[in-house]
């Protein structure tokens, strides 16, 4: 299953106060399960993004 999909399906129900953060947790879950070898810097694609998982 696509990384993406099965991220949108498993948080599609979250509730973290505002649908872009929603939107943040299966970004981030996603790229996980994309780059499951990975540091976190280079499985979320970056320092600002890796800071930004970090601020959520």
């Amino acid at each position: 299953m696509d990384a993406r999909l099965w991220a949108g399906q498993e948080f599609a129900t979250i509730d973290v106060g505002d649908a872009r953060l929603g939107a943040r947790v299966a970004m981030l879950a996603s790229r996980l399960v994309e780059h499951p070898n990975s540091s976190l810097p280079n499985a979320y694609g970056g320092w600002a993004e890796t800071k930004a998982a970090d601020r959520l």
